[in-house]
């Protein structure tokens, strides 16, 4: 049986009482450590996992005024991508929801507004083998002053990264962090084929998370 992976975050240079976006330096590391080294095999086939496929020009960006989609993904509550390719003079701004620090990878990021699912069917998991995920994530700068949200990620029913508060890297509108990187804990299939990922968020409020750079390697190592 998977047992549920802790999320434990390393902040660099942070004196008590800092706001989170005051950290140098932040690093989310799920599960027991290991020696994770990549394999050079084929490696499951999910999609879209920049969320750089869909193009919403509908504020603020939400799936249900937008096509009712995010490319390759389930969705079920509030979700959507920014930023919102706005028509010449259109009110609003671009990125309400990402609202902080910069996209990690390519130009979009996934959105996730209180309770929400984003979930992925990704085929070419081999039995016995040992798969990690990892993942970019934020909070939305908006919610920095009153609570933040939680999300866990699950894969073939599995708890990989545990429920934890994802907090904003930095102010609004600023950039001095990166997006925080999540390592999940390691998952063994007991069958060939498809696996389910799962994002999911766990509180309401308004609170918001935001996800980028999701992909999953096959891993080797030994536990330590």
């Amino acid at each position: 049986m998977m047992r549920d992976f802790p999320v434990r975050r390393i902040f660099c240079n942070r004196s008590p009482g800092v706001a989170p976006w005051k950290d140098n330096a932040q690093v989310i590391l799920c599960g027991v450590l290991f020696t994770l080294v990549a394999t050079a095999g084929a490696q499951p086939l999910l999609k879209n996992g920049g969320f750089e496929a869909d193009r919403y020009t509908a504020y603020p960006g939400y799936a249900h005024q937008n096509g009712k989609k995010i490319s390759g993904w389930a969705i079920k509550g509030n979700v959507g991508v920014n930023p919102v390719h706005l028509a010449k003079g259109a009110k609003g701004t671009p990125s309400p929801f990402a609202d902080n620090s910069r996209p990690p990878q390519g130009k979009h990021v996934l959105f996730m507004q209180n309770q929400a699912t984003v979930s992925q069917r990704v085929g070419g998991f081999e039995k016995g083998k040992r798969y990690r995920v990892t993942f970019r994530e934020n909070g939305r700068a908006y919610n920095a002053s009153t609570t933040f949200a939680k999300l866990t990620v699950t894969l073939g029913g599995k708890t990989i990264v545990s429920p934890h508060v994802v907090r904003p890297v930095c102010k609004g509108n600023r950039a001095d962090l990166p997006y925080a990187r999540v390592v999940s804990g390691a998952f063994v299939p007991t069958a060939d084929g498809e696996q389910e990922l799962v994002f999911q968020t766990l509180n309401g409020g308004g609170v918001s998370v935001l996800i980028d750079d999701v992909r999953i390697q096959e891993i080797s190592g030994q536990e330590k």
